[in-house]
């Protein structure tokens, strides 16, 4: 059977024995940078025993009788099934990044929220939303986050997200904080005024508490 390896290493550990000669090694993951190996797994098998390499070929896991593979995650994902694609990733799926300056609409409706920007090449669920939790510090925090583009407010809004800390106080401009989506609450809809926004935006707080059994 032809199969095709992607490799990305992100994270490399390694243990030497004997003679082992890292600049062998280096080569080898130099020849295999960012490249596209199609052939049989000996391929790659041969490759690694010439570098004086043992490769662990590790199978495939599956859950709930599939495949765990990025393209089920992405497409759990696209559906706003955090459930499934925490599962398939092993660990919940966040928004890493600094707390920055936003139009601060939430502090004028006593509503602050801590402002990011994801990278504009990682994979978003829709537009919503979601009961989260949120890192910062050594402590953990329950939110409520929005993901989207803001379209109750004028103009022409980035994607952002937003979170609302439920029971926090305090300044986290310039932090790096972590915020984890737990569970998907609504879809994001342009209001009517910010009146209205902000009485949507109590109600979503009180759904992510009761969430978490607050």
């Amino acid at each position: 059977m032809i199969v095709e390896y992607y490799l990305w290493i992100e994270y490399l550990i390694f243990y030497s024995q004997g003679n082992f000669n890292i600049d062998e090694f280096a080569n080898l993951i130099n020849s295999l940078n960012y490249i596209e190996i199609s052939g049989k797994l000996d391929v790659l098998q041969k490759l690694a025993e010439e570098a004086g390499i043992t490769c662990i070929v590790v199978k495939k896991k599956k859950m709930y009788n599939e495949i765990i593979s990025s393209t089920r995650i992405r497409e759990a994902l696209a559906k706003g099934n955090l459930t499934l694609a925490n599962e398939l990733l092993g660990m919940p799926y966040m928004v890493q990044g600094e707390v920055i300056h936003g139009n601060e609409i939430g502090r004028t409706l006593d509503m602050p929220t801590a402002n990011q920007i994801p990278d504009a090449r990682k994979i978003l669920p829709p537009f919503g939303v979601y009961a989260s939790k949120v890192s910062v510090d050594g402590m953990e925090y329950y939110g409520v986050t929005n993901l989207g583009v803001k379209p109750t407010i004028p103009g022409e809004n980035q994607v952002g997200v937003e979170t609302c800390l439920l029971q926090f106080d305090g300044d986290l401009y310039g932090k790096i904080i972590q915020v984890e989506f737990c569970s998907f609450l609504r879809g994001e809809r342009k209001f009517a005024g910010l009146e209205q926004l902000m009485h949507q935006m109590e109600a979503d707080k009180k759904n992510a508490g009761l969430f978490f059994g607050q």
